[in-house]
């Protein structure tokens, strides 16, 4: 039984409601504090682990591409490999099938709520992207940090049984302490998730996200360091106004630049797979083909931060003359696309964020080099690398806000807000233009997913018509007399009966209102008695498989305050309310409950919905220390509370949740909770003499 119930307005107590809502939102901040400390903790470990993996596998250095190019090229082609077979290994036994991992699926399983999060497959993969990551994989890291953070959510979320909505936000606060954590950018993780995950900017969820992006990175730079991810020269400060008129070309070709970087790792995903090997057999083949490209050129290992790091610095990452600064860039904006696709396309876990900030960056050092052969130009840009990276973020997850905001935190440069504005819009309204999608919704999409939707339209995609039928439905054969309907309309409280055949195919509907205006006009068919068929109507039917967003039109026929539900083949399976509509979406969008209780009955897919009496609520409540160890007939709650037990909730951590009947000589233990119902005023005092929190479900 899952008992969603309560509160609405009722008499004097118009203040409830808004108290509740204020106090679920405590609650959800609070949570969401947790959640990002937790993020932010699970990222440093990430990060610290992936260093140590890193020196043990390929060797001591101030970074991976160095360590690298100080291997002899046999260990350059092989390492990789190595690293990606023991993580093909690692998710063909522990992840299987479980795919729910990367922002792409992330979205999915924050909006959609269909998707759980496991622990056991995550940790699986986490391995794995610490496996590719630590032997040079051309991947970042921020994919796993964020799905850790997430992963941290999903567990006190289901712990503290948050309604799906709240739970939705906190999965989505944790991914932002994840990013937060993984980038040192608290602003720019709250609105990347707002931004590119959930299309939303409410309060309540910049609140939350906001709060954990915060905590996760103040976690973060108390082991860590609070220093900028990249040290960039002072110099940029000063050359504001010409970069800001070169940002404008630069963002139409990062957009440019973005969608070919889309379609590049498509591709290779797709050529991987039509190879039809084993998982662990694709993903070492590339890495095999990661280390090949290495043995020339070492700087394609790990996520590119070094070059990045040289290009900021006008420094050559491949040669040591200057004079060769362009044809360095042109090499490794080939190369370095190419063996991220072959780390990513073959399966490798981790991120293309941080490569894509290389790519941007490679591109912003072209275009000043391009800007520097212009006629009486001395001195290009010098900022415009960083603008790029700014670029080709917006572009690849359509986020410019996201994307501005990492920049400014990235570099602790406010001077460049300009600049790094003009490039990003231009590059993500570049990329919409040629792509309509982001890098992280095309999967989505052609799974299926309404991308486009936010969280409270998404709220309705999800709840089908199927989940509120009620299928005790007053049927009349298409054949009954007129006059007996009218007496049926006499004896029964009904203002609607479905006319059916001998089949129980829907034929249409006979309303009250309908059968007085026919007796009052005395018409009647030549040579036959009125029957159902001469006063039915015909409503439209609806699918149960439809979502609730699919039908809500269907309601705006002010003559039917209910529709049939019909299979395939017409039979009529019941019928959907506008009451059971709009109580529903109050509780999915709104997140307020209303004065009906959902029940899910074992075995049977449809849930029910009874309406409470007003002022009733069905709720938990939590054995406390003042309850446990008590026979459940013992406790007072019916006699001093008038409350009534409906059952008791357990929670094993192997076999899950489970509930068990009342019994009044069961005796209670601590971390159980009663489902009761009760007034509201009752369970209120209740609660303060348990000095329990609130365990309304939702």
């Amino acid at each position: 039984m899952d008992e969603r119930a309560g509160t609405g307005k009722d008499g004097g107590e118009g203040t409830r409601p808004r108290r509740g809502a204020a106090a679920a939102s405590l609650r959800l901040l609070v949570a969401a504090a947790i959640v990002g400390a937790l993020g932010g903790l699970l990222g440093v470990v990430f990060r610290v682990a992936a260093d140590a993996l890193q020196e043990r596998i390929v060797g001591p250095g101030p970074s991976i591409v160095e360590a690298a190019a100080a291997l002899p090229w046999w260990r350059r082609l092989v390492t990789p490999a190595t690293g990606a077979l023991v993580a093909g290994l690692l998710i063909h036994v522990a992840a299987k099938r479980d795919t729910a991992f990367g922002i792409g699926d992330l979205m999915e399983v924050v909006t959609f709520r269909r998707r759980p999060i496991r622990v056991g497959p995550t940790i699986a993969r986490i391995g794995a992207a610490l496996s590719t990551i630590g032997s040079g994989g051309s991947v970042g890291r921020e994919g796993p940090i964020l799905q850790l953070g997430a992963t941290a959510a999903s567990l006190l979320g289901r712990a503290a049984r948050f309604d799906a909505r709240s739970l939705s936000i906190l999965l989505a606060a944790g991914a932002a302490s994840g990013f937060a954590a993984a980038y040192n950018a608290p602003l720019a993780g709250a609105l990347f998730v707002m931004e590119a995950m959930l299309g939303n900017f409410a309060m309540d969820v910049f609140a939350a996200t906001g709060t954990a992006a915060v905590a996760g990175t103040l976690v973060m730079r108390a082991f860590l360091g609070a220093q900028p991810v990249y040290d960039v020269p002072a110099i940029l400060e000063g050359d504001a106004v010409s970069t800001v008129l070169a940002a404008l070309p630069l963002g139409l070709l990062c957009g440019v630049v973005a969608v070919l970087f889309q379609r590049l790792l498509q591709r290779a995903s797709g050529a991987f797979a039509a190879l039809r090997l084993p998982a662990a057999l694709v993903a070492a083949l590339g890495g095999l083909l990661v280390g090949a490209i290495g043995i020339l050129w070492p700087q394609v290992w790990g996520n590119g931060f070094a070059a990045v790091s040289e290009l900021l610095h006008g420094r050559t990452p491949l040669f040591d003359r200057a004079d060769l600064l362009a044809a360095s860039v042109v090499v490794l904006f080939v190369v370095k696309p190419l063996a991220t696709a072959c780390s990513v396309g073959s399966g490798g876990q981790g991120g293309v964020f941080t490569p894509a900030m290389f790519l941007g960056a490679a591109l912003g050092a072209l275009v000043a080099a391009a800007i520097r052969q212009l006629p009486g130009v001395d001195a290009p840009p010098a900022a415009l690398p960083i603008v790029g990276m700014a670029g080709l973020i917006a572009g690849i997850a359509h986020a410019p806000i996201a994307a501005v905001a990492l920049l400014l935190e990235l570099t602790r440069h406010a001077g460049l807000a300009a600049p790094l504005a003009v490039c990003a819009a231009a590059s993500a309204l570049t990329a919409k233009l040629l792509a309509r999608d982001s890098l992280y919704t095309e999967s989505l999409r052609k799974r299926g997913v309404a991308v486009d939707a936010g969280i409270e339209e998404l709220a309705l995609r999800q709840t089908l018509v199927g989940d509120l039928l009620e299928r005790d439905v007053p049927v009349v054969a298409a054949t009954t007399p007129l006059h007996e309907i009218a007496e049926r309309f006499e004896r029964e409280p009904v203002d609607l009966l479905y006319v059916v055949d001998e089949r129980k195919v829907l034929q249409g509907v006979v309303t009250l209102h309908d059968v007085k205006e026919f007796l009052n006009r005395g018409a009647q068919p030549a040579g036959r008695a009125v029957i159902a068929v001469d006063a039915m109507r015909r409503p439209a039917a609806l699918d149960p498989k439809s979502s609730l967003a699919d039908v809500l039109d269907r309601f705006d026929e002010p003559d039917f305050d209910e529709l049939p539900v019909v299979d395939a083949a017409g039979v009529l399976l019941g019928r959907v309310t506008r009451r059971d509509l709009l109580a529903t979406l109050h509780l999915e969008v709104l997140g307020r409950p209303s004065l009906r209780a959902k029940f899910v009955i074992e075995g049977d897919p449809h849930p029910r919905y009874l309406e409470l009496p007003r002022g009733f609520e069905l709720a938990r409540i939590p054995v406390t220390k003042a309850l446990a160890g008590r026979r459940l007939g013992d406790t007072g709650l019916r006699r001093n509370h008038q409350l009534v037990v409906l059952a008791i909730v357990r929670s094993d951590p192997e076999i899950g949740e489970q509930r068990v009947a009342f019994d009044p000589d069961l005796k209670l233990e601590e971390g159980e909770s009663l489902v009761v119902m009760g007034r509201r005023e009752d369970l209120a005092a209740v609660r303060q003499s348990l000095a329990g929190p609130q365990r309304s479900e939702a």
